[in-house]
């Protein structure tokens, strides 16, 4: 099986069912998933930091979401 380590921008908004825009706006905010930046227009997103971030979201619900209560 081969699994992808990094997805870029349209990858990982596909996989968690956001537009780019809003997966965008949630890195902006310092809500999303982390990410990396590997050139100064270039975001890619490690599979294992999407999987923890939905964790940690469906752990604390909305609140978790939003980034409130860090």
């Amino acid at each position: 099986m081969n699994t992808k380590i990094y997805m870029n921008e349209e990858e990982a908004a596909k996989l968690l069912g956001l537009s780019r825009r809003t997966l965008q706006r949630f890195r902006t905010e310092g809500n999303g998933p982390a990410f990396l930046r590997v050139a100064s227009r270039r975001i890619i997103y490690a599979t294992s930091d999407i999987k923890s971030w939905t964790k940690r979201c469906r752990q604390g619900g909305v609140a978790a979401f939003r980034g409130e209560g860090k």
